[in-house]
């Protein structure tokens, strides 16, 4: 990536999540519910390397704490590591609201060399690998988690199914409507504008219900679709072993998971 792409990136996604970070929980119809839920699903997979959750787990896309909150709250020692400083901050205050111990910082997931190693898992959750647009970027990134695992660690990333979403050119995600927990109207959408087979912009809408109005917010950030076979390709490249896949339909995770071991 050329340096004026690579400062494109930090700004733009920085940009997102900054801007996100306040409401971004107002994007669920029960964010504590959702910790939860997933939480129950990644400590399945986590629990093959942490035997009755006693392991250090490292989140380093960890955003307002969706899955570091509901991973402490089941026991593990948690850290989490975000490009974004205000959603670091949101991720404080509600661990702090949730009653849990969590270390929080801000770290680019390119380069994370500052950190500890020894961890017994590291996770990349909710689709944040792909902001990264080259192979080359993806390898710094997952060399830089393989680097903080140790020896037989876990690694753990979840993605969007893009492997579908290229067959079929998606133009976006349903709509999401719920009533959130102040009693108002939320719709949450998505719109994919593809710029390449394997590059699209997305714009993010929360559209919500003001009396008989509806009032509307956006923000827009950029992925790489990348498939399946791309990323394990990548992962085996950085050194991590036996890279496996667990679709949504047998993991019960909202997105497809993939883990790998140091």
């Amino acid at each position: 990536m050329a340096p004026s792409d690579s400062s494109k990136w930090d700004t733009e996604t920085v940009d997102f999540y900054d801007r996100l970070a306040a409401g971004y929980a107002e994007q669920f119809a029960d964010w504590q519910a959702s910790q939860d839920k997933q939480a129950a699903v990644l400590d399945r997979f986590l629990s093959s390397v942490c035997p009755a959750r006693r392991g250090a787990v490292l989140d380093t896309a960890c955003g307002i704490g969706t899955q570091a909150i509901g991973l402490a709250r089941l026991g593990y020692t948690v850290r989490g590591t975000d490009i974004s400083a205000a959603s670091i901050e949101q991720a404080r205050r509600s661990a702090h609201a949730a009653g849990v111990d969590i270390e929080f910082g801000v770290a680019d997931f390119r380069d994370l060399a500052t950190l500890p190693d020894g961890f017994d898992a590291v996770v990349c959750c909710d689709n944040a690998l792909p902001h990264l647009l080259t192979d080359a970027d993806m390898l710094d990134a997952l060399r830089g988690m393989r680097a903080r695992l140790r020896p037989g660690g876990l690694l753990l990333i979840t993605t969007r199914d893009y492997d579908q979403a290229r067959r079929d050119r998606a133009a976006g995600q349903a709509p999401r409507a719920f009533t959130d927990g102040q009693g108002r109207e939320r719709m949450v959408l998505q719109l994919w504008q593809w710029e390449s087979e394997d590059t699209y912009h997305l714009r993010h809408v929360t559209l919500t219900r003001d009396g008989s109005t509806w009032q509307g917010t956006e923000h827009n950030v950029r992925y790489r679709a990348i498939t399946r076979g791309e990323l394990t390709t990548l992962m085996r490249d950085a050194g991590l072993n036996h890279p496996r896949w667990h679709m949504p339909d047998s993991s019960g995770y909202y997105q497809p998971i993939v883990v790998a071991n140091a």
